[in-house]
């Protein structure tokens, strides 16, 4: 009878374990895609937060978190991907008479864009406008010796993270 009892007992907490397990890796893998909305494109990451039953902090949170780790994802990882694609480009079509370099209307934007706003106007409107993953390249290819680059990203995420996540919750953004 004993033994009985604990198989039913045995089979109820493995029941229990199945259906809870389920539910837990359904929460992990949705707070991973709402990880790489914020990595990947910041302005819709606390809306989508909201809309998933997350409250203040945790959009907050969550949002910053996905931020982050884009923001270092694509800082250096993109930074040795463009150093590679240099190289391997150079290796490949390297001529010996190289023209003389035209100043293009792409080249001068790009000056203009350095000049008026640095490191800090890039970090302070790429999670909203350009996306993380365009201005940490830009600031990659354009900053990359100048110190706190990354730290001025990390600060913008967090402002745009409290700021856009206030405004989400503050006007009750909901799809009901």
């Amino acid at each position: 009878m004993a033994g009985r009892k604990r198989r039913a007992e045995a089979v109820k907490i493995m029941t229990y374990f199945a259906q809870n397990y389920r539910e837990m890796w359904g929460k992990i893998l949705g707070i991973a895609g709402l990880l790489l909305v914020s990595a990947v494109k910041f302005l819709f990451a606390p809306g989508s937060l909201r809309l998933s039953g997350f409250n203040y902090w945790e959009t907050i949170l969550i949002s910053t978190a996905g931020g982050w780790m884009g923001v270092f994802l694509f800082y250096y990882l993109g930074g040795w991907a463009l150093d590679f694609c240099g190289t391997a480009w150079r290796k490949l079509f390297n001529k010996k008479n190289k023209p003389q370099k035209i100043f293009t209307r792409r080249n001068r934007f790009i000056v203009k864009v350095k000049k008026r706003f640095g490191v800090k106007g890039i970090a302070f409107i790429s999670p909203v406008t350009i996306s993380i993953p365009v201005g940490c390249l830009v600031a990659e290819r354009y900053y990359r010796h100048e110190k706190g680059t990354v730290r001025y990203f990390l600060v913008s995420v967090l402002f745009w993270s409290l700021v856009l996540s206030t405004l989400v919750h503050i006007f009750r953004f909901d799809i009901r």
